[in-house]
């Protein structure tokens, strides 16, 4: 039989990271809880680099480019 639980608790930090179901019996200044909040932060900022990067790219695939410079098959932009 699944164990059920009742009470739990969230927390939302300055910076918006929600941990949610907290267990009751787990105190808000608990190591395992700012350790739940350090992964939840590094998970957060890696989507931030991701989504940069991506959007970089996408940026940089759209640059015009002159014929003169550009790759032999690859779209450029002619008398620029």
């Amino acid at each position: 039989m699944p164990m059920v639980s009742f009470g739990d608790y969230s927390i939302i930090t300055k910076d918006g990271i929600q941990i949610n179901n907290i267990p009751d019996n787990i105190p808000r200044d608990s190591d395992i809880l700012k350790k739940r909040v350090e992964e939840a932060r590094l998970e957060y900022l890696g989507e931030l680099i991701k989504n940069k990067v991506e959007n970089r790219k996408i940026e940089i695939q759209y640059l015009p480019i002159p014929c003169e410079d550009a790759l032999e098959g690859f779209p450029c932009v002619k008398g620029m």
